[in-house]
């Protein structure tokens, strides 16, 4: 290759967030811009960089939406998520009390689900120590037999 000529990577149908790009739209500065399709349904005029560091991830006009919590965001999954991602969002919403719900001692603490059922029901967690955790979900019954049948 001569100095001054470099592979132009084509982006059109990549998707970056909520952006599609749709098309080549010009150069400018030794800067490529495309025109990318929002999620919304607008056109908007971003460079290759923005759209690769995620610095424009969207039309701007819509990203209010995009970015409400809960049932209200539309890519809300409901009880369907995995096991780290329903503790992250317990962990985030059920406030910490000074001490163990069970017993009263400090932490540290475990999140516990009193149902069994792991959904997103902040009525359904509670925090306990990790030894009222082991006893209640019977990991300590576990613990203590393994024990003994070592001695």
């Amino acid at each position: 290759m001569s100095k001054g000529v470099y592979k132009r990577e084509s982006l059109i149908n990549k998707k970056y967030s909520f952006l599609t790009v749709i098309s080549f739209a010009y150069s400018k500065n030794r800067q490529r811009y495309w025109d990318c399709r929002c999620d919304c349904g607008k056109i908007i005029t971003t460079t290759t960089g923005h759209l690769s560091s995620g610095h424009t991830k969207s039309c701007g006009s819509c990203a209010k939406s995009k970015s409400k919590l809960g049932k209200k965001n539309p890519m809300w999954k409901g009880d369907d998520v995995g096991y780290n991602a329903l503790h992250a969002w317990i962990n985030r919403y059920l406030p910490k009390p000074k001490v163990c719900e069970c017993c009263k001692k400090i932490p540290p603490y475990d999140l516990a689900n009193k149902s069994g059922k792991y959904k997103r029901d902040l009525s359904d967690w509670e925090w306990l120590c990790r030894g009222c955790h082991m006893t209640k979900d019977g990991r300590m019954k576990i613990f203590v037999n393994s024990k003994r049948n070592i001695k």
